[in-house]
């Protein structure tokens, strides 16, 4: 191919007012990222720890015979499952809805415009020089 023209990126009267504004988008999504897993993370913990109180209750060492430990055991297991996924559920909504929310914003609302007929005019000589 032959000498290339390099396209220029026109800037808006507004941009050099956003120069500084435009270095920090990433380290914003960045931020909101890592605030949501930590807190998905967090909340997995609790919910581990309120199934473990769950399980607890419902087993109750301390009051349970021994004809009775299996199908107290077999509950305890069963609802502690329900109420760590039910737990896990909302946090999972919750990231999500956080993620998705952040996901819909621009990172950053610099404009570029392009010389389209400059643009075509480029296109058609590379097309002219193909054999």
């Amino acid at each position: 191919m032959g000498k290339t023209e390099n396209l220029s990126v026109k800037k808006t009267p507004s941009d050099s007012s956003r120069e500084s504004a435009d270095t920090q988008p990433f380290s914003k999504l960045t931020s909101t990222w890592t605030n949501a897993y930590l807190e998905f993370f967090a909340s997995m913990l609790e919910a581990g720890a309120d199934a473990t109180r769950t399980f607890v209750k419902v087993v109750d060492c301390e009051k349970v015979t021994l004809e009775q430990f299996p199908g107290k055991l077999v509950n305890g297991v069963a609802e502690s499952n329900v109420t760590f996924f039910q737990r896990l559920s909302d946090s999972s909504r919750r990231f999500n809805d956080a993620i998705k929310s952040d996901a819909g914003k621009p990172a950053s609302d610099v404009v570029i415009e392009v010389d389209y007929e400059r643009l075509a005019r480029m296109v058609a000589e590379e097309l002219r020089k193909q054999p």
